[in-house]
């Protein structure tokens, strides 16, 4: 059980231009590790499940950064941070992570300010995109490679001239059966 209060904690809820802002005071629920079963095992993240006691973990529901993004950690953040070492030994001491794992995740070339709502781990996985961007980014993971990729102009409307769409929205690329 986590209980997050005025006396602060190794984690911050969020992280904006260098400065990290904590769980707001009070905050009680429970840290667990997860991992999507449609994504591969390097997409396992550090979540928080909002709960009263362990035993209302299954009622809880995940802290949110904003609608539809729970407060995560990713593997590759926990794995490549040494202030989390003590986390990933856990980690794998209890088995949820073994040590190829970890290896794969050592050898990507992931670049010194990674920022885990910028991951992706396949082509297909919904993210949540600002319907005014011109630019989406994403760094696409997988156990032996990584690799930036960019989708330009979304949303655009090049007979206004503008993008006449505002708000956030989740979106995933679906491949064309065609190919």
């Amino acid at each position: 059980m986590c209980h997050f209060g005025p006396t602060g904690s190794a984690f911050y809820y969020l992280t904006k231009a260098s400065h990290c802002v904590p769980f707001p005071d009070g905050t009680r629920g429970v840290l667990y590790y997860h991992v999507d079963l449609a994504l591969p095992p390097i997409s396992g993240s550090l979540r928080f499940c909002l709960c009263d006691e362990l035993e209302g973990f299954e009622l809880g529901s995940d802290l949110q950064v904003r609608p539809g993004q729970p407060w995560s950690i990713s593997l590759c953040r926990l794995v490549r941070t040494q202030s989390n070492q003590p986390i990933c030994n856990m980690l794998l001491s209890d088995g949820l992570i073994n040590q190829r794992l970890v290896t794969a995740v050592q050898g990507l070339s992931l670049g010194p300010h990674l920022r885990d709502n910028n991951l992706i781990y396949d082509l297909q996985q919904p993210v949540i995109v600002s319907l005014h961007q011109q630019k989406l980014n994403r760094l696409l993971v997988t156990s032996q490679s990584c690799s930036m990729v960019e989708f330009c102009q979304l949303f655009h409307d090049h007979g206004l001239g503008r993008d006449p769409f505002q708000g956030n929205i989740s979106s995933a690329r679906l491949m064309s059966p065609l190919f």
